[in-house]
């Protein structure tokens, strides 16, 4: 009984230690913090669990990506401004080494609803934030959407780490990549 009622006294005893009363005569909690109170906290990690390396960009990559991004706007200005179809864009070389591959979305309602661009006013590009992932991986995922996920993106084209691009829609279509703009504006990712 003796250490039964030690450790409740024990237990009081340090209930107390860390509470005042206050001129009203309330009784309110101090606070401590784990430094001061002895406590040590540690965290433990899940077994098994990896954890992705995400990729770093080089500058001389990042460069290139600009560099990319910069030559398909022209291209597109180009086209845009040349002429009043959008049709004879379906395959542009940009050099030896790089050229825009055409790997048109399925029709569906989320990502290639088929909407007709009345007229272009801008350019959107967007970073898609997927590191380490490829353009068709990323145009994969918008190809994905057509099983209704409740999603509505895509783009009409897509700029990889390593500077492939692919042309997921015609440019007489409209993209689900900005909120306002999707009826006025070409999009790259």
């Amino acid at each position: 009984m003796t250490s039964d009622s030690n450790k409740k006294r024990n237990t009081s005893n340090s209930k107390n230690a860390n509470t005042k009363k206050t001129s009203t005569g309330k009784t309110t909690a101090k606070k401590t913090s784990a430094k001061k109170s002895g406590v040590k906290r540690s965290y433990s990690k899940k077994s098994g669990s990896k954890r992705k390396k995400s990729k770093k960009i080089s500058n001389k990559t990042l460069l290139a990506l600009i560099i990319t991004v910069i030559a398909i706007t022209v291209i597109i200005c180009a086209v845009i401004y040349s002429s009043n179809s959008f049709d004879k864009l379906t395959t542009v070389k940009l050099s030896d080494e790089l050229t825009i591959t055409e790997d048109f979305l399925t029709p569906n309602e989320y990502s290639r609803p088929q909407t007709p661009v009345e007229a272009i006013n801008g350019i959107v590009v967007h970073y898609t934030a997927n590191p380490g992932s490829t353009a068709i991986q990323n145009r994969n995922y918008f190809e994905g959407l057509k099983d209704g996920t409740g999603t509505y993106a895509s783009s009409h084209f897509i700029i990889g780490l390593d500077g492939e691009i692919i042309q997921c829609m015609p440019l007489t279509e409209v993209a689900y990549a900005s909120n306002e703009r999707n009826a006025d504006t070409i999009s790259i990712e």
